[in-house]
C-alpha cells in the first residue's frame, strides 16, 4: 500500500508535470530531518498531512453474540464474518492514511 507521502509526492510531480515546472529532479529533496528543500513543497506537504488528519472514519461497532444465539448455527457465523471485514477495513483506511474512529 502507497503511503500518505509517497501519494503526495505522485500529486506533487503531477503538478509539476502539468505547469511545466522544470527543475523537476530538485523538487522533492528532503533534508535529513525529512523537510523538503523547497519551503512550498514543505507547506504543502504540512496542509496535506493536516488534511489527512482531519479525515476521519467512524465504523459500526463490531458485532457479538449471545449467549441465546449460540446454539443457532447461522447466527453463530455472522458476527465473525462482521468483525473480520471491519477489521480489514480498518487496515484498509489507516493505510490510506485517515483516521478511524
Amino acid at each position: 500500500m502507497i503511503t500518505i507521502r509517497e501519494q503526495f509526492e505522485v500529486w506533487v510531480r503531477e503538478r509539476a508535470l502539468k505547469h511545466g515546472y522544470s527543475h523537476m529532479p530538485s523538487l522533492l529533496n528532503q533534508s535529513c530531518e525529512g523537510q523538503y528543500a523547497s519551503t512550498s513543497v514543505n507547506m504543502a506537504w504540512e496542509g496535506w498531512q493536516a488534511s489527512r488528519e482531519a479525515l476521519a472514519v467512524d465504523l459500526p461497532d463490531k458485532q457479538f453474540i449471545s449467549e441465546e444465539d449460540v446454539l443457532i448455527p447461522d447466527e453463530v457465523d455472522w458476527p465473525d464474518g462482521f468483525n473480520t471485514a471491519l477489521e480489514q477495513c480498518v487496515d484498509a483506511i489507516r493505510a490510506a492514511g485517515i483516521k478511524v474512529k
